[in-house]
């Protein structure tokens, strides 16, 4: 999470975030250098609520709240757990690329050891993710910006709240469902649902696995996690435990006691399927419905957000008195996920 908002540690350690860092203050010393030039021209025929300068408390307001948006859940735990396998890339790229290699070396036996005939290389298919920029806004009239004013705060306070709610609302969708009006390139943006690299599990009863996890029972639910779903991560060589998602419809049948199968048993089927499947945790989001849930191995070789800036907030400068102040609040990111080059993928979708 803390890859998402700047942050003293991030902007130390980052190239990337650091020079996103030092041209956001510089778009905030550019709206008081615009101010003042307005406050010089119009002088006293000028309110002071018109060329108001705007300093370093205010901001720091501004990217509190800024920071404790995107720390809280606000319903999208999917993005926070994506965003914690973030890594930066340059503000320039707007597609993040990356490429595969097949496999190479072909080994030969001898005595002699001599060098074989056939010398081997890999070859690379290459692949990328769009990076895109995500951007909402605000404005306050001229008459009423009191931005210096102690009882103004809390209105400029509940506009950047609700953007910057707004901008972390539109990134969780992202994450899940793309944006099929996105393409770089031969390179179109996609979730988690609908990436090329995504394995799909049709869970429905016409050539699927033919289950409805959010009505199953106990003994239903278990096999399917410890034996339809066992052999799809087998077959995509999956050794890891994997984070599952689910629909609240899903977790409330998970959530059940377990005793109501053949004889008494203690705890949850969640419980069961925790302890005998090969599932790292099983999370509820409001973001699934009915039938579907998405899993992943948490690991950035697999599945991971490229943070080419974190959320921040600037003025846009005015060009005369009488313009509103209008604040943009603005980030770049995109999701990555990868096939390894047996063409396999340990990111999945279920939907039935």
């Amino acid at each position: 999470m803390n890859r998402i908002v700047f942050n003293k540690e991030l902007v130390t350690n980052s190239a990337q975030v650091k020079q996103a860092w030092e041209q956001l203050l510089l778009q905030r010393q550019v709206f008081n250098v615009n101010q003042q030039n307005l406050a010089n021209t119009y002088q006293n025929s000028l309110a002071v609520n018109q060329a108001a300068l705007v300093d370093k408390e205010y901001w720091r307001e501004v990217d509190s709240i800024t920071t404790r948006v995107f720390r809280d859940d606000q319903g999208n735990p999917i993005l926070n757990d994506l965003l914690s396998l973030g890594s930066s890339i340059s503000i320039g790229k707007t597609v993040a690329m990356y490429r595969v290699s097949s496999d190479a070396g072909v080994v030969s036996r001898s005595m002699s050891g001599q060098v074989p005939e056939s010398m081997d290389k890999v070859i690379y298919d290459q692949y990328g993710d769009p990076i895109p920029i995500f951007s909402t806004g605000y404005g306050r009239e001229w008459r009423e910006w009191q931005g210096m004013q102690t009882e103004n705060i809390d209105a400029m306070s509940d506009d950047q709240e609700a953007a910057t709610a707004a901008i972390r609302a539109n990134m969780a969708q992202y994450v899940l469902l793309g944006d099929e009006n996105l393409k770089v390139a031969n390179f179109s943006a996609k979730g988690i649902t609908n990436h090329e690299n995504t394995n799909q599990i049709n869970l429905g009863s016409s050539g699927g696995l033919n289950i409805d996890l959010s009505t199953a029972d106990g003994d239903k639910l278990i096999a399917f996690f410890t034996g339809d779903f066992a052999k799809v991560l087998d077959d995509n060589l999956v050794g890891e435990k994997v984070k599952v998602w689910v629909s609240p419809e899903i977790n409330r049948n998970l959530d059940r006691p377990y005793s109501n199968a053949n004889g008494f048993k203690e705890g949850t089927v969640k419980e069961y399927i925790l302890r005998y499947g090969r599932v790292e945790s099983i999370e509820p989001t409001f973001a699934l419905k009915g039938n579907h849930f998405v899993a992943y191995v948490r690991n950035q070789q697999y599945i991971k957000t490229r943070i080419a800036a974190p959320v921040g907030t600037f003025l846009i400068p005015r060009q005369n008195p009488f313009d509103n102040y209008n604040s943009v609040v603005w980030s770049a990111f995109g999701l990555q996920i990868k096939r390894d080059f047996n063409g396999k993928s340990k990111v999945f979708n279920a939907k039935g």
